[in-house]
Order: C-alpha cells, then structure tokens, then sequence
C-alpha cells in the first residue's frame, strides 16, 4: 500500500526503479513483486536502451549496496560509450566508486542518488542536523556534485527515517 502512489507515475519513455536499503532490508522479495505487477522494472545491476526519434541512451541501475548484490561492473556493462547514461544509484556513496570504473567512457553520464533524506531534520545556515547515513560528508546531503567530470544528483526523497518528521525539508 505505501508504494500505491507509485503506480500514478507516467512517463513517455518508461518508468524505472531500484531498491533502497530499506527495501532490500526489510520486504526485498515483496517489494520486487510489487514491482513487477505494477509494470516498473526494477534495474539492479543492469541498464536498458531506450531510443526515441532516432536518439538512443541508457537508463542504468545498481542494486542497494547495503542489503542488496551491487555489482557496478554489471551495471555498466551494456552501456553505449557514446551515449549518454542515466544512472541510479540510491546510495551516493557509490558514486566515487562508479566515476572510477566510468572515467574512460567518453559518453555523458549523469548519477541520480537519494538515501539521504535531504537530511530530513535541517536548520537554516546548518544544514542536515542527523548525522547523514554515509561516507561522504555532511555536504553531500541534497543537491548536485560532481565527481571527476560526472554530475550527481541526490534528491531529498518522500520517505523519512527513524524520527518520523522533516523539518526545513520538503519531500521530492
């Protein structure tokens, strides 16, 4: 039921998921079904072309890298060169990791992360007050970074974790 709202969600070139650590964690085998009866596939560790109007590109995915299989080399593995690359990892702490393994690939690529919450609680002029459930650091809470020359996207999310409240964080 909490996922429900996802089945509204159109897009004329598809709709594509992965998994979190709190799908992996707690309902992975449910979660994936409810995947597949809603018609969303899930990208774990694989990509898939999409063309429209003689233009092509890949939208790629990595399983969670806490409860899940990552496998980065797979995930990338039918990627284009050329061709620009939608990648969704929902930790961002793979980025640095993925950026290595992507440094040579001459084609644009673009990461799209979550897992942060945006930091859900927030003050003005402070930022996240949790401490971020990540390597990275405090600065990589919500926002666009880069990563040699990859931009990666982390959106605030709908969800929250352990206190169920946002405050200076409006849902994505």
């Amino acid at each position: 039921p909490k996922l429900d709202p996802l089945k509204q969600l159109s897009a004329p070139l598809g709709v594509y998921a992965i998994l979190g650590n709190h799908d992996e964690y707690k309902a992975a085998e449910a979660a994936r079904g409810w995947f597949e009866k809603a018609g969303i596939p899930l990208l774990l560790n694989r990509s898939k072309r999409i063309q429209k109007d003689g233009v092509a590109f890949s939208v790629a995915g990595a399983d969670d890298d806490w409860y899940g299989q990552t496998d980065l080399a797979a995930t990338f593995r039918d990627l284009a060169p050329d061709e620009l690359a939608l990648v969704m990892l929902h930790n961002p702490d793979l980025a640095p990791h993925a950026q290595e393994l992507l440094k040579s690939r001459p084609g644009p690529t673009v990461f799209f992360s979550g897992h942060t919450h945006g930091g859900q609680i927030r003050l003005p002029f402070w930022g996240p007050v949790p401490r971020l459930p990540h390597h990275l650091g405090r600065k990589f809470d919500r926002g666009v970074f880069r990563f040699g020359r990859i931009p990666l996207v982390i959106g605030a999310g709908a969800g929250e974790s352990g206190t169920r409240a946002r405050l200076f964080c409006p849902p994505e």
